[in-house]
């Protein structure tokens, strides 16, 4: 999994994911993307070229949605496929994640 970073002036920044989303990726990118979304107002994932997503890549996103949260951020994700985003439907998670 790759995950590119374009930082949007003046508070926002955008993570374009790349690949799997999986047991295996997920730690390391919840680590980059905590780390690397914290103290932004607006925060875009981008899962354009996001082929797959596991139980561990949905709990990334979570991490992510409660460190927005906390923060008074807002987490976007975009460009979300149709297979991802039956998941992300079939898991409840639609429900807290805002997706365009």
């Amino acid at each position: 999994m790759t995950i590119k970073i374009v930082k949007q002036p003046p508070a926002g920044v955008v993570f374009h994911l790349e690949g799997r989303l999986d047991a295996v990726a997920a730690p390391a990118a919840q680590e980059q993307l905590l780390k690397s979304s914290a103290g932004y107002e607006t925060i875009t994932v981008d899962l354009s070229l996001l082929q797959y997503v596991s139980s561990a890549g949905l709990r990334v996103l979570l991490a992510m949605q409660k460190q927005a949260n906390k923060a008074g951020s807002t987490l976007t994700l975009t460009n979300v496929s149709a297979s991802i985003k039956e998941v992300l439907e079939m898991t409840g998670f639609l429900g807290f994640l805002h997706v365009v």
